[in-house]
């Protein structure tokens, strides 16, 4: 009888340690299986990454190669400038040559002014505009344009700075905005606006506006 009682515990502890075996085995193949799945989502992520390198790689490549052809545009944008810098100063140069050996048929069509602009210390700023026309066959450039401001024959006002009209082409006509600068007195209230327009030395046309 305690032969069958020992024989019946022993049969007892072994389906116990067969189901604990079974039970760790099935664990650790859900453990195996979520490894495997965690290995999977991390090599997906790691070949995601691959891909965004290489693509951040090709987008660098491309960025560099724009760039590299800014660079070359911009350096072709300087040399075109100074090219039409030289053009537009020669072809100032030979206006100025026509000028001294016939008339230049330029002329200034209207002058008007809109008082005073802003006033800075003791002096004021009269707003200005000059159309001009190039009646000539010809295109002019290298021409200066001032205004003087005059209360009888005493110049009271001038441009601060000569208007530079250049490429004018045959029939063209312009509008040059400028500002005459006069000392603050009742005598500018009532000033009268002369226009020169000039090729070097030359006076091309003179305009007058009350």
């Amino acid at each position: 009888m305690k032969k069958g009682i020992v024989l019946g515990a022993f049969a007892g502890v072994f389906v116990l340690l067969i189901f604990s075996a079974w039970l760790l085995n099935a664990q650790f193949v859900n453990f195996q299986t979520r490894i495997n799945s965690l290995v999977n989502v991390v090599n997906n992520l790691q070949g995601q990454s691959n891909a965004l390198n290489r693509q951040i790689g090709e987008l660098e490549s491309q960025i560099s190669s724009l760039e590299s052809q800014n660079s070359m545009l911009q350096n072709q944008t300087d040399s075109l400038e100074i090219s039409n810098n030289l053009l537009v100063n020669q072809l100032g140069n030979l206006t100025e040559q026509l000028a001294l050996a016939r008339p230049i048929q330029v002329e200034i069509v209207s002058l008007t002014h809109f008082g005073y602009s802003n006033v800075v210390l003791d002096y004021v700023g009269f707003s200005v505009n000059v159309t001009m026309r190039n009646n000539d066959v010809v295109t002019v450039s290298g021409l200066t344009l001032t205004v003087d401001g005059y209360s009888g024959n005493e110049r009271i006002g001038s441009t601060d700075y000569p208007s530079e009209i250049n490429l004018l082409n045959p029939g063209e006509e312009r509008l040059v905005r400028n500002q005459v600068a006069v000392r603050l007195s009742p005598l500018a209230m009532n000033m009268t606006y002369f226009a020169t327009l000039k090729s070097g030395d030359v006076v091309l046309d003179k305009f007058t506006a009350l």
